[in-house]
């Protein structure tokens, strides 16, 4: 129990009531002061456990001491070991999209922890007190599928007692929450209550993204014609020349785009020469983020990919799993103007090159390698060129050395020379 003990005074000073919580222990003394409202959301309660050995085994003495109120119960010890010393802790995460829980179970040895959102916390408070009407050793499973989270909860039973299980699968995350009953046929119908008081708070609510969807002032061509990742802002916007650098006047409205702002980035790992393509990425989507639909997935280079999603909410549940290419992570985040970018002092490795005008004859892997390898050293070449999706030029991705890539190159075939740039 390490031999701690807490203290708690008042102290009323002329603006409000103050108090001062004093931690004592071996060698050591902590002292922090709360106000009056701090002290309100802790609760004020207290547990102290006391050994009691009687003649036939050992009981444990449990009190909960809080404001105008004490609770005592004794548990045996084979009671006290199925409970195995456990603590859960419940914490709130207002995200942009909704409300998340992490919910933390501290054991002998070992921790889990596990992210819930409001919804699904619901579910479980409504499993709990649902189990809790059951009395004896009876089995029984429940199980919720939301977006790419898969939550399944049991009332299972032990020679300890009878236990709730609650396993939470996201992506390659996996967390197990085991809540042991206190006394045989209790129930967890209090620990459900004080959950729902807890997420239930109405002081704490999700905040809303006021996007703006239409504008009467811009018709519908003229809607058509912009990109759609653009505002109406940026293409209205003053741009100026000063030296090197294009100046564009404005502030970025994070607010007026609604695409990008339900828009993940994601870096794919780098596994030499063999970067993942546009291809091999929609099929890796299909595959694992099974339940959403109506993805748009985009390169950006750099083995970043730009994933534009049907809503917030699907986008921050796949943003709260763990995601695997070729058996290492992917790192996901939100979109913003800086990432993906490059940093100016960051050396470049690859360059894309641009064919135009190459003989269709000429168009074949082979050629493209040879083309490459005269520009620095081929690396790859663009999947929409090997697939001839249009044949305007081809692309080939090449080395960057300290040579300078020719502005053009000739190609001599059947007696005729052909320059390219």
């Amino acid at each position: 129990m390490g031999f701690k003990s807490f203290d708690v005074a008042r102290d009323v000073s002329r603006a409000e009531t103050w108090y001062d919580w004093t931690e004592r222990g071996r060698n050591m003394m902590s002292r922090t002061s709360f106000s009056k409202k701090t002290m309100d959301g802790m609760g004020f309660k207290s547990f102290d456990v006391a050994r009691d050995v009687s003649r036939a085994e050992t009981w444990y003495d449990w009190t909960e001491r809080g404001r105008n109120m004490m609770s005592r119960t004794s548990f045996s010890k084979k009671t006290m070991d199925g409970m195995g010393f456990k603590s859960f802790d419940v914490a709130r995460d207002v995200s942009r999209a909704e409300t998340w829980y992490d919910w933390t179970e501290r054991g002998r040895r070992m921790m889990s922890k596990a992210s819930f959102s409001q919804k699904t916390m619901e579910w479980i408070c409504s499993i709990l007190k649902e189990a809790s009407k059951v009395k004896g050793n009876v089995v029984r499973r429940w199980k919720r599928q939301e977006h790419v989270s898969n939550v399944f909860c049991a009332r299972n039973f032990n020679n300890k007692g009878r236990y709730i299980s609650i396993i939470n699968i996201q992506g390659k995350n996996r967390a197990v929450i085991i809540i042991p009953e206190i006394t045989f046929n209790a129930g967890w119908w209090d620990l459900a209550t004080k959950i729902e008081k807890f997420i239930n708070d109405k002081a704490f609510k999700t905040p809303s993204k006021n996007y703006k969807m239409f504008d009467k002032e811009i018709s519908y061509a003229e809607t058509i014609r912009r990109s759609k990742w653009s505002s109406r802002e940026i293409e209205t916007a003053i741009i100026e020349e000063e030296g090197n650098t294009i100046i564009i006047d404005g502030e970025p409205d994070q607010n007026q785009n609604e695409l990008l702002g339900r828009s993940l980035v994601g870096r794919f790992p780098e596994n030499g020469t063999e970067n993942p393509t546009l291809s091999e990425v929609r099929r890796w989507v299909s595959k694992n983020w099974t339940q959403t639909h109506g993805i748009n997935i985009y390169e950006m280079g750099h083995n970043h990919f730009l994933f534009e999603f049907s809503s917030i909410t699907v986008a921050e549940h796949i943003l709260r799993g763990r995601w695997l290419w070729m058996n290492q992570s992917i790192r996901l985040q939100w979109w913003t103007p800086t990432v993906g970018a490059t940093q100016s002092r960051t050396k470049i490795n690859h360059s894309w090159i641009r064919l135009v005008g190459l003989p269709l004859h000429l168009w074949s892997q082979n050629v493209f390698k040879a083309v490459g390898d005269f520009c620095g050293g081929w690396v790859k070449t663009e999947e929409e060129t090997e697939l001839r999706n249009h044949l305007k030029w081809a692309r080939i991705l090449v080395k960057n050395n300290e040579k300078p890539i020719p502005k053009e190159v000739k190609v001599a075939f059947g007696g005729h020379g052909f320059d390219r740039r």
